[in-house]
């Protein structure tokens, strides 16, 4: 199973969320959605590496909101990046294929997901 395929299946347990595909050009590239707000807690998509001072490659990542320390944290620790296409002070870019657990990954969708209620 892909990590994709893992945050998928997670939000679905946890939530009843279905990755949502809003873009023609970018069919591959989905949103997690609140069902009653209808706000986003995730957004996954593909990103040059360069955005973040990486090399040229693509990378999969996954936008969260997190609270402050989270943010400061991760990417002091180099984990995470300052969001790709959202306030990068408030949302995190996390490479899908990173050293993040599972259980950590866990953490974070909940956190987006309670942020944005």
């Amino acid at each position: 199973m892909t990590a994709k395929e893992k945050i998928f299946e997670y939000v679905r347990d946890n939530y009843g969320t279905e990755p949502e595909y809003p873009w023609a050009k970018t069919p591959e590239f989905a949103v997690l959605r609140h069902s009653s707000n209808k706000k986003w807690y995730g957004l996954i998509m593909s990103v040059n590496g360069k955005a973040f001072g990486l090399d040229d490659s693509v990378i999969w990542v996954i936008n969260l909101k997190v609270s402050p320390q989270v943010h400061e944290i991760m990417t002091a620790e180099g984990t995470a990046f300052p969001a790709y296409h959202m306030n990068k002070k408030k949302w995190l870019s996390v490479p899908l294929e990173s050293y993040v657990t599972d259980e950590v990954m866990h953490s974070l969708i909940d956190e987006s997901y309670e942020l944005t209620k």
